[in-house]
């Protein structure tokens, strides 16, 4: 059986509940947010999410250990196609092995968990070094990112903290949406196309950074290999010592 939910974290724990109802294994969770395949030998069932049900999931959950149902939302932000699957297949075996399945770490779904969990929380803490601010013309501090996983909401708090009373903008190009603060309230809106006209400030700083950059890299001993372990490319498309174009005056998904 294929259960299809809504995409949310409460449809997911909704689909949950219902396979423990039915008693059904399933083969495949899809959101209906994306797209999937359909298959001929297995039924496909649409889940409508109940927050009580999906409450009385992660009550049982937390019974067991609340750092794991902390990984499971750091897991639900994974892009993996399969990671609902997996996710599921980890919450049978902390219902079947209680808190002892936490020390399974041999084990195939537990690997395979834990492989999804680090992987987002290597990008969240990735991502708090390599977002880069552009101050705007009106003031309000903007910066673009294509992140691989959903973890726009799990960076407001570090960037609040930082930037405490200082209006800003992150945008998750790729998913369509922005983290949207503006000193006081932080919230996230949908942003499918943003234009924006960088601060005179803003070009003379970003040229001043891209000078030291080049001023302080050593030719003889540079070491590209190297740098691209610690700063893949995918992330420097948002970088300014990476990108020589100052006039950043439109972005578009």
């Amino acid at each position: 059986m294929i259960f299809v939910y809504d995409g949310s974290i409460e449809g997911f724990f909704t689909t949950v509940f219902e396979a423990y109802k039915t008693g059904v294994e399933p083969v495949a969770i899809h959101s209906s947010q994306k797209d999937f395949q359909t298959s001929m030998l297995y039924e496909t069932v649409p889940v409508k999410t109940d927050f009580v049900n999906a409450e009385r999931v992660v009550t049982a959950i937390k019974r067991i250990s609340y750092n794991a149902l902390d990984n499971i939302y750091t897991a639900f932000r994974h892009c993996d196609a399969d990671k609902d699957l997996a996710i599921f297949r980890f919450i049978k075996l902390l219902f079947c092995k209680k808190s002892a399945a936490l020390n399974m770490l041999a084990h195939p779904d537990m690997v395979i968990f834990n492989n999804l969990v680090h992987s987002v929380q290597k990008e969240i803490h990735l991502m708090k070094g390599f977002v880069r601010f552009r101050q705007t013309d009106f003031g309000v501090y903007y910066a673009p990112i294509s992140p691989d996983h959903d973890i726009l909401d799990a960076l407001a708090s570090h960037f609040i903290q930082r930037y405490k009373g200082m209006a800003f903008c992150i945008h998750d190009v790729a998913r369509q949406k922005m983290l949207a603060y503006d000193g006081v309230i932080c919230k996230i809106v949908p942003a499918s196309e943003v234009e924006i006209t960088l601060s005179e400030e803003e070009l003379a700083l970003q040229s001043a950074w891209q000078d030291y950059y080049e001023s302080v890299n050593i030719k003889e001993r540079k070491n590209l290999k190297l740098q691209r372990q610690f700063l893949p490319r995918r992330y420097r498309k948002f970088m300014p010592e990476f990108n020589s174009d100052l006039v950043f005056r439109k972005n578009k998904t």
